[in-house]
């Protein structure tokens, strides 16, 4: 929650579209859950909820074995 505080202080007073904030709250690595109303970060009406799995698209896979194009790993599979 620190971090959320400091953003908002970092952005100053409240005013239209300040924050943009991007998160999964099923991927957290901590159990502590951030409350963004007890940071100062109003989000009432604003917030949306992402209905497409953006990480596993074909896209994003594509673009990363091209990164990987010519260079040589272990994949640790063992064999």
């Amino acid at each position: 929650m620190a971090a959320f505080r400091l953003l908002r202080a970092l952005a100053g007073e409240e005013h239209n579209n300040d924050l943009f904030i991007v998160g999964d709250a099923h991927q957290r690595v901590c159990e502590n859950k951030a409350t963004l109303s007890k940071c100062n970060i109003n989000v009432r009406r604003r917030a949306s909820q992402l209905r497409i799995n953006y990480r596993a698209t074909e896209g994003i896979r594509d673009w990363a074995m091209c990164m990987l194009k010519g260079i040589s790993f272990d994949d640790l599979d063992g064999v």
